[in-house]
């Protein structure tokens, strides 16, 4: 079955890449250092509060690494939200490819409507989940009640 969701994915993924627009961009920093820059597309370039709460329409969000040194433990802040939608063996292969993240690696998040989640890094699958569960903890993580950045939140959020 993981198979199939992640051939569906892929097919839809080069079969609408270039449908999906840019809705906003933003460059989480800390203490003056840029660590990532996150960039979210939709079908219409127009990303809401209530698309992320519904679900309804296909996203995508990229997170290019910026920051050229070792990067800390999943931060507390994404394991919190992460934690309820994702297995004990999901979460581990979480951590271990974002210990791994450095310069230049690119971590995405494909959500289909009824067909699923895929977390990728540098186009390498690491998690998938046939639901919205993990798209939408991962969504939190930015656009949540609490999200790591409110900076970030307000440049890609529209409404």
């Amino acid at each position: 079955m993981r198979f199939l969701i992640l051939g569906v994915l892929a097919l839809y993924v080069a079969a609408t890449g270039n449908a999906l627009q840019q809705a906003g961009a933003a460059v989480r920093t800390e203490y003056f250092v840029d660590l990532y820059r996150i960039t979210v597309y939709d079908t219409d370039g127009t990303l809401t509060r209530e698309d992320i709460n519904s679900l309804r329409k296909p996203l995508r969000l990229t997170l290019d690494v910026l920051y050229d040194g070792q990067l800390p433990d999943i931060p507390d802040t994404w394991r919190e939200e992460l934690v309820p939608a994702v297995s004990d063996e999901q979460m581990a292969t979480l951590r271990n490819a974002y210990a791994d993240l450095k310069q230049g690696d690119r971590v995405v998040l494909v959500y289909r409507p009824h067909d699923g989640t895929v977390i990728s890094v540098n186009g390498t699958p690491v998690v998938e989940d046939d639901g919205s569960e993990l798209a939408r903890a991962t969504f939190d993580v930015w656009f949540g009640k609490n999200p790591v950045s409110a900076e970030i939140k307000a440049d890609i959020l529209r409404g």
